[in-house]
């Protein structure tokens, strides 16, 4: 690990291009875990191919503007004299370059439309198993909220009811009044009804109002539950 603040920022940026192509692939494909090991390697494998790509970009420039360029060489003998008399060149070159990496995995992780369109009519491999992957990545992205939170937040213009049928074959139907923010899709999640809420037992035949004022009802306890969006008054 570095031990200056310098060595600490240089390391966190050289970094970057891998933690945006995990980002940026968490968002079009479903969850993975990863171990660690596997998760370090992939940032830094990612990071290593942008960079790589980067600095080969700027080689090409140190050759055509030598002038506007940094001289790589100066840098590589002597760093600490050539930022000395040339730091501000060498900081918005650095982060050009860091932004053309990060660029760079970016359209690694989800490639544009037209990629896929290029390799739409060769059949041969391995360009259509790239296209493959190619389409799997360019899917809507994948919002990470759980069910609930997406069902209920649908129209947010909208009153959200709620048809609850429990475990037990107890129906509750009623207002929601609010939820669990949790992404976990887990048993200790819980929603508020608010009055009046109508209660049908699984011997009763109609619904009859529930004495009450806001029921809590834990995800345990729900078998099936229903949306529907009221206009708001």
């Amino acid at each position: 690990m570095p031990t200056t603040v310098g060595g600490f920022l240089l390391f966190v940026a050289l970094l970057t291009p891998g933690f945006v192509y995990l980002v940026r692939t968490e968002s079009r494909l479903p969850g993975q875990q990863y171990t660690v090991l596997r998760e370090t390697a992939l940032v830094v494998s990612v990071s290593l191919l942008a960079n790589t790509l980067a600095l080969g970009l700027l080689g090409i420039l140190r050759m055509l503007w030598p002038g506007g360029t940094p001289d790589t060489g100066a840098i590589v003998r002597d760093p600490g004299t050539y930022f000395r008399g040339h730091y501000m060149m060498v900081t918005l070159w650095g982060a050009g370059l860091l932004l053309v990496a990060v660029a760079v995995a970016a359209l690694i992780a989800v490639p544009p439309a037209w990629s896929g369109r290029l390799l739409a009519r060769p059949k041969v491999w391995p360009l259509a198993a790239i296209r493959t992957a190619i389409e799997r990545r360019q899917r809507s992205p994948i919002a990470p909220e759980s069910g609930w939170g997406r069902a209920f937040f649908r129209y947010p213009e909208r009153r959200v009811h709620v048809g609850l049928r429990l475990t037990d074959g107890t129906y509750l139907y009623g207002r929601l009044l609010t939820f669990s923010p949790q992404i976990e899709e887990n048993d200790d999640r819980s929603l508020q009804l608010a009055g009046p809420v109508e209660i049908r037992t699984p011997s009763a035949e109609l619904p009859k109002p529930l004495d009450a004022d806001v029921v809590v009802v834990s995800a345990r306890a729900i078998k099936t539950m229903t949306v529907h969006y009221l206009p708001d008054r």
